[in-house]
C-alpha cells in the first residue's frame, strides 16, 4: 500500500473490496495480515452461523408444511372413504362387476399359490448350490 496514497484518501483496493463484501477492517490497521484474516475469519463464522440458522428454519417450515398438506389430505381421504361406505352394508364395498370379481379372486388364489410355493423352497439349498456355481466359475 502507497503511504502517500492512503494520507490523500485513497484507499487499498483489498480494504475496498472486503469493506463492498461487509467485512470491516479498521482503516487504522491498514492491510496488516493478521487483522486482515482475522477479519476474514470473524466474517467467515458469522456467515456460517447466519447459514446454519437459515438452514434450521428453513428445515423446520418445510417439514410442517408437507406435515399440514398430509394432514389435510389423509383427512379429505377419511371423508372420501367415509362417504363410500356410509352406503354400504357392514361399512364395506364390493364390486358391481361379477367378471371383474372372479379375475380378481383368481388372481388371489394363485398369488396365494406363488407365496406357498416361496415359502416351500429351501432358500439355504438355494443358496449353497449358487456359492458352489460362483466357486466353480471363479475357479475355472
Amino acid at each position: 500500500m502507497n503511504p502517500i496514497l492512503h494520507r490523500q484518501g485513497v484507499k487499498d483496493p483489498a480494504l475496498e473490496i472486503l469493506g463492498y463484501h461487509g467485512i470491516r477492517v479498521p482503516v487504522e490497521s491498514g492491510s496488516d495480515g493478521e487483522v486482515v484474516s482475522q477479519a476474514l475469519r470473524s466474517a467467515m463464522f458469522e456467515r456460517q452461523s447466519r447459514l446454519h440458522d437459515l438452514q434450521r428454519s428453513t428445515e423446520q417450515s418445510v417439514a410442517a408444511q408437507v406435515a399440514e398438506s398430509i394432514n389435510m389430505v389423509d383427512g379429505e381421504l377419511q371423508n372420501l372413504l367415509g362417504v363410500l361406505y356410509a352406503h354400504s352394508p357392514y361399512a364395506t364395498v364390493h364390486l358391481a362387476d361379477s367378471k371383474a370379481k372372479d379375475r380378481l379372486e383368481h388372481l388371489d388364489h394363485e398369488i396365494e399359490g406363488l407365496g406357498d410355493g416361496i415359502k416351500r423352497l429351501d432358500v439355504d439349498r438355494l443358496a449353497e448350490a449358487e456359492q458352489t456355481r460362483l466357486s466353480a466359475a471363479l475357479d475355472a
